[in-house]
């Protein structure tokens, strides 16, 4: 019995299915049932269960041992495999393990794997954004889909960096920072995909799809986020969106996503920038006061530590700040008004105070005047919903109020079964509805947006806005991957031109006209500077000397520079759309016409070889 599920029987996808039976005295009777069922399904698809793939295990602790153990011994006598005594399962590419905690056994084999395949890739002479396109093609697509749900261990991005450094920085120990080699392509780095912004945007895929599932999965989902904060954190869903307080902390570490499903799933929602659409503002009241209380009251002004110390105190729902409750004489007429509450004390202890409209510890704040500067619509629904009939929160009569035990004398909303009427679907991750959340979105989300900032030094300094211009046009150069992997390591037109460390770098942002040529000319700089440096370091190491560009006397630099160029020209036309006469006719105009350095020979672009 699944809690919103109700009895599950049986799971399957295609031709993959999983069926449960009780591990009692009426798993025997299952068991003969679904042998006589598959019995049909042979004679009548003239087909046969694979025995040998089959295979069964215990879930959880039987009230009735020797029962689930003879069991287990007449499922094994039909050749089933029992896999009781395994670290882990694996159903559909996804690991399952069979007691709390992540399957972290999988995910290390798995890594293993990755490693011992990249032996076999070849690394001397390939670039590191070689090396990085090719973990994310070869190595790791089947990790991320055996990562898709469950729980992750707190450690996972340790493991991951573990697995692909050696390949990725071979035969050297890692030259690059972890920051760099995550961030995208256009703000300086390596663009390699950061495996807990990758976990977390599976999770969020796994989320837009069953999250507003109106059948049976979207209820369970629904029930289980709702229990597992509640239980667990002793805290409303509301606490997604005030983002604040221990709880919340608790749910942004790692060790959060380790345990289980709900774990990770509710780990996910607190790591993105979480919302919720302006729709929210014509919910049904039920709803409305599941919400965070600050959102009715957006023009409140409260300091960082007054609405930490609220949230810590669990005022955090529309519910919190709204309270109905029998005075201390219940055989006058009980009043029905809206107010602050009582203190946290007070209800957990019964305390009630003799003097009139004296709430103890709560929240200082202008309710009466907040409450008149409430939305007309807000407040006219509030009042009907707390003080109509019939309604969860209605004031008792005096008889039921006497009727009532001392732990019932006060009734707060925080307590209340609405939690379940949450918008779940109304939330949005940085303000695009999380049902509609791809998981490339989801990473540009998580993804540092400032660009790499090289440790070169210019006079005068140069802003961050410099660099953002410098890896754009980088990024949109006609580049092979080894000269762009270059240019990242090493990283109308006026005369006279400067060119100083700064200009060149920037390739010169003060000049409107001529962008392509003059970023061209800076890329095969750059490239030849790297290729100097990288044969200077080769000749350091062979000899255990400082390195030294005496080479560079005797190096070509004008033919090292005149092949980047050339190979830079071929690459871009050969990513040119051959069917776009207005793209072909730019290009020729723009690189061919009176060029000596390329031609085009039919549908090809070649040097042009010189005597």
């Amino acid at each position: 019995m699944v809690p919103g599920l109700g009895s599950l029987t049986s799971l399957a996808f295609a031709d993959d299915v999983l069926i449960f039976i009780d591990a009692s005295v009426r798993g025997f009777q299952q068991w003969h049932a679904l042998q006589s069922a598959l019995a049909l399904y042979e004679r009548a698809s003239n087909a046969q269960i694979n025995i040998a793939k089959s295979s069964f295990w215990l879930v959880g602790s039987p009230a009735d041992a020797s029962a689930a153990s003879t069991l287990a011994a007449t499922i094994a006598s039909y050749g089933l495999a029992n896999q009781d005594h395994r670290a882990f399962l694996t159903h559909l590419g996804h690991p399952i393990t069979l007691w709390p905690g992540p399957p972290t056994d999988a995910l290390v084999s798995r890594l293993a794997a990755i490693r011992t395949r990249a032996l076999c890739f070849p690394t001397i002479g390939v670039s590191v954004l070689n090396r990085v396109q090719k973990s994310k093609q070869f190595l790791t697509s089947r990790l991320w889909h055996s990562i898709s749900l469950g729980g992750l261990p707190h450690n996972f991005n340790d493991l991951y960096f573990a697995a692909l450094n050696p390949y990725l920085f071979a035969p050297t120990h890692p030259y690059i920072s972890l920051d760099d080699l995550v961030r995208p392509r256009s703000l300086g780095g390596f663009n390699l995909l950061h495996p807990d912004q990758m976990a977390t945007a599976l999770t969020i895929s796994f989320l837009r799809n069953c999250l507003s599932d109106p059948g049976p999965m979207g209820r369970w989902l629904r029930f289980g986020l709702t229990a597992e904060l509640f239980h667990r954190y002793s805290t409303p869903p509301a606490i997604l969106l005030a983002r604040s307080s221990p709880s919340f902390t608790a749910l942004q570490h790692a060790d959060a996503r380790a345990e289980g499903l709900l774990g990770r799933l509710l780990h996910a929602l607190a790591s993105v920038d979480l919302g919720i659409a302006p729709e929210w503002k014509d919910l049904p009241e039920a709803a409305i006061v599941t919400l965070p209380w600050l959102l009715l009251f957006p023009s409140l002004v409260l300091t960082d530590q007054r609405q930490v110390k609220y949230l810590r105190s669990h005022w955090v729902t529309v519910g919190d700040m709204l309270w109905l409750g029998p005075r201390p004489h219940p055989a006058a007429p009980v009043p029905t008004f809206l107010g602050l509450p009582p203190s946290r004390s007070a209800t957990a202890h019964n305390r009630l105070s003799s003097a009139h409209d004296t709430f103890g510890g709560v929240p200082s704040l202008p309710w009466s005047t907040m409450w008149s500067q409430l939305e007309p619509r807000l407040s006219s629904a509030l009042t009907s919903y707390c003080l109509g009939s019939p309604s969860l929160y209605r004031l008792l009569t005096p008889d039921a109020s006497r009727s009532r035990t001392p732990s019932e004398t006060w009734i707060p909303l925080s307590v209340d079964p609405a939690y379940p009427s949450f918008p779940w679907h109304l939330l949005t991750i940085t303000g695009r509805s999380i049902l509609t959340a791809s998981p490339r979105s989801v990473r540009h989300s998580l993804t540092p947006q400032e660009p790499r900032v090289p440790g070169w030094t210019f006079d005068p300094a140069v802003s961050p806005s410099f660099w953002s211009t410098v890896w754009t046009e980088l990024e949109a150069s006609p580049l092979p991957m080894d000269m762009r992997s270059a240019c990242l390591l090493a990283m109308g037109v006026s005369t006279p031109l400067s060119f100083g460390p700064r200009t060149i770098i920037g390739a010169w942002q003060h000049l409107p006209g001529l962008r392509g040529r003059l970023v061209l000319w800076r890329n095969a700089v750059l490239v030849t500077l790297h290729t100097a440096r990288t044969i200077a370091g080769r000749d350091a190491r062979t000899s255990a000397s400082p390195p030294n560009f005496h080479h560079c006397d005797t190096m070509d630099v004008l033919s090292v520079t005149t092949a980047s160029v050339v190979s830079a020209l071929t690459s871009a036309w050969s990513r040119l759309p051959q069917e776009s006469e207005v793209a072909v006719d730019r290009f020729r105009s723009r690189w061919v016409l009176g060029s000596s350095l390329i031609r085009i020979e039919g549908s090809s672009c070649a040097a042009i070889k010189r005597d």
